[in-house]
């Protein structure tokens, strides 16, 4: 006689549950601090495999290809795609690039030379308030020597990826393709991981919920990464080419700079522009003949020009208002991005805000029992003046009739 034993499992308590998830919490911020490079690699492959989602499902949607077979053909044109830049315009950006690099700690000592020429006369005095300096007493090559010793990294590292890829191909290479394994994964499994949770979620009775945070989520990472990716490509270009034509050298490389310092908000075009005035003014000679800060104040007016024209009518229209930060939060986020993940923080330090603003939102309507995603308010868009002044007329002439209508014959 077979007899089934019924189980029971007790339940959990409030004070177990929450033990529970601090104890889990612990755990991950832990696992997190032990394995940051893995954490790095991994935030960069979700990344990728994020900005390919929309290539994936089209060819996923207009062929008949699977979602594995059109991540695997998205992935091949990608690779395709950067091989072919690489090799378009790899040898001179290459080149340039180290030109750069060996040029920077002559282009120091140039800018100490020169300041040290019109500031160090006996005679020049430095006054904050109460307190007067005298530069001439200040040990300049020292301070030289100082700058130099905190450039001399930035200008190894760059001469390991730029001067001996060689010795370090082997590791950027296992880097490199580790990260792209690991994004081919996570682009595969994406849409089960968003139906798990959904599921979870709705159990929980925050289905509605979730679906609105995705949409809020999704507009603030699309707007910001492919639109930063296009923004930068267009700095890149449109600054080579102005460069270009106004003869400074290694405009290429400069290109390339100012594009990639685009992702670090107001700081990293502050930056290039600066630079860039630096290169202008210590080249020698210009085809326009002028004298070299007269070349490298026309050099840095149209790059700031430039600077702004990008800010006004590009980044309006490719990445928009979605992060709505202040520049103080913005700065801020930056520094601690820098000082939490390096790099990938910097880059990511708006957005990631710009998440959690979004969260603490949602949090704080919760607590008030507030509608966590309130209907925007719709403001009408103005018309041109000549139309307003036309449906005007238009509306007056109907009243009139209304008032007088014609007469009947």
């Amino acid at each position: 006689m077979n007899s089934s034993r019924q189980t029971h499992s007790p339940s959990w308590g409030k004070n177990t549950k929450r033990t529970i998830i601090l104890v889990g919490l612990v755990i991950l911020i832990l696992l997190a601090w032990r394995f940051q490079m893995l954490v790095g690699q991994l935030i960069a492959a979700a990344v990728v495999a994020y900005l390919l989602i929309p290539a994936i499902e089209l060819i996923n949607n207009r062929t008949f290809f699977s979602r594995v077979m059109a991540v695997l053909i998205t992935y091949l044109l990608l690779v395709i795609i950067v091989f072919g830049v690489v090799a378009l315009i790899g040898v001179a950006a290459f080149n340039q690039i180290n030109a750069l690099l060996t040029q920077l700690p002559r282009l120091v000592g140039d800018v100490f030379d020169l300041f040290k020429q019109y500031v160090t006369s006996p005679e020049t005095t430095i006054t904050f308030g109460t307190i007067e300096m005298t530069p001439y007493t200040f040990d300049w090559n020292k301070i030289e020597a100082q700058v130099l010793q905190m450039i001399n990294p930035a200008i190894s590292q760059g001469g390991l990826v730029f001067g001996q890829v060689a010795n370090e191909a082997v590791n950027v290479t296992s880097w490199l393709f580790i990260t792209f394994i690991i994004s081919i994964y996570i682009a595969v499994e994406m849409p089960a991981y968003g139906k798990r949770l959904t599921a979870l979620l709705e159990q929980l009775g925050y289905g509605d919920d979730f679906e609105q945070m995705s949409r809020e989520f999704n507009r603030i990472w699309n707007a910001y990464l492919r639109g930063q990716i296009i923004l930068s490509i267009l700095t890149a270009i449109i600054t080579s080419v102005a460069l270009a034509v106004m003869g400074v050298q290694n405009a290429l490389a400069l290109g390339l700079l100012m594009g990639v310092l685009m992702v670090v908000p107001y700081i990293g075009p502050a930056v290039a522009i600066a630079f860039t005035g630096l290169v202008a003014f210590f080249q020698t000679g210009n085809y326009f003949g002028l004298m070299p800060f007269h070349y490298a104040l026309l050099v840095l007016a149209v790059s700031i020009i430039l600077q702004n024209i990008e800010a006004s009518l590009l980044v309006p229209r490719i990445v928009g208002e979605v992060l709505n930060l202040s520049p103080l939060l913005v700065l801020i986020s930056l520094l601690a991005g820098w000082v939490l993940a390096g790099i990938l923080g910097v880059i990511l330090a708006a957005p990631v805000v710009a998440t959690f603003k979004l969260m603490g939102q949602y949090i704080w309507r919760k607590l008030l029992d507030l509608p966590t995603f309130p209907e925007p308010v719709v403001e009408p868009v103005p018309l041109p003046p000549l139309l307003t002044h036309a449906c005007n007329w238009v509306h007056r002439f109907h009243m009139r009739s209304q008032v007088h209508p014609p007469a009947s014959k």
